[in-house]
């Protein structure tokens, strides 16, 4: 009798495959709040959007800044623009993962629920840090610096930013990094960096060669991992794998695979 295997899903933004484990009532309850905060948090962002635009701040103002002139200053409309913006795509981010395990899937984890509390601010955050950064010159976007001189004109490119940095926040957090590497470059020991290897794509080949492949580069064959496909041609390859090809691992490591099967009925 053959083994019944667990059902999986390939998430669609890092390709990774997952076991389907059924919603509890605590995973369920947990889906539930995530959806309602993340609705009232882009209400919330929503209604300061237009509230600024308008000239409003009406949130400000209760917050006891009244100084109207610097509150409609070029730089500070500029930063609560980015903020908004990024929050606004974490925010629209975070929901469609909440679609996409709960209503398509019924399997969204309760421990996911922090990630929405934390999407909406840390969205908005990476979005700042995006703009200081684009500003003093490190990134460029177009080719050119961003003009040293502010406008308010200026405001709907950086909100566009936002929203692009908070949406897509795990790509930014990899940008980041790069950033940091390439300001603050410690000399490696040559001994020590020879001892780490770049993982080969092995998408595509049976397990027989992703084993050997890996075997040529002193790596090690982990889990094997099966999914069904529809795609013929993919069955009894691998579909996917756990640490992505040009990812550095210290020599004897091993790399998870998934490797196709065929979809029943």
């Amino acid at each position: 009798m053959a083994e019944k295997t667990a059902p999986v899903v390939i998430e669609e933004q890092t390709g990774r495959v997952f076991e389907i484990k059924p919603e509890s009532k605590a995973d369920l309850t947990a889906a539930i709040f995530s959806a309602a905060y993340l609705i009232i948090a882009i209400l919330f962002f929503l209604w300061q959007l237009f509230d600024i635009w308008v000239g409003r701040f009406t949130l400000a103002k209760l917050l006891g800044y009244s100084d109207a002139e610097s509150l409609t200053e070029a730089s500070t409309l500029i930063c609560i623009y980015t903020f908004i913006g990024g929050a606004l795509g974490a925010i629209v981010n975070e929901i469609r993962g909440v679609l996409f395990w709960h209503c398509d899937h019924e399997a969204y984890g309760r421990r996911y629920l922090w990630k929405s509390i934390f999407a909406p601010w840390l969205g908005g955050t990476l979005g700042i840090f995006v703009y200081f950064l684009m500003r003093s010159g490190i990134a460029l976007f177009t080719g050119e610096f961003i003009p040293s001189e502010q406008s308010v004109q200026q405001g709907v490119p950086m909100f566009t930013i936002g929203i692009l940095a908070g949406y897509g926040g795990r790509k930014v957090f990899i940008w980041l990094d790069y950033q940091v590497a390439r300001l603050f470059k410690i000399k490696k020991d040559k001994a020590k960096a020879d001892n780490y290897v770049k993982v080969p794509d092995l998408i595509g080949m049976t397990k027989e060669e992703a084993e050997a492949k890996l075997a040529e580069l002193n790596l090690g064959l982990g889990k094997v991992n099966s999914a069904p496909t529809k795609k013929r041609e993919k069955v009894g390859r691998v579909i996917s794998q756990e640490t992505k090809p040009e990812i550095s691992l210290s020599a004897g490591s091993s790399v998870d695979i998934t490797v196709g099967i065929e979809e029943e009925g």
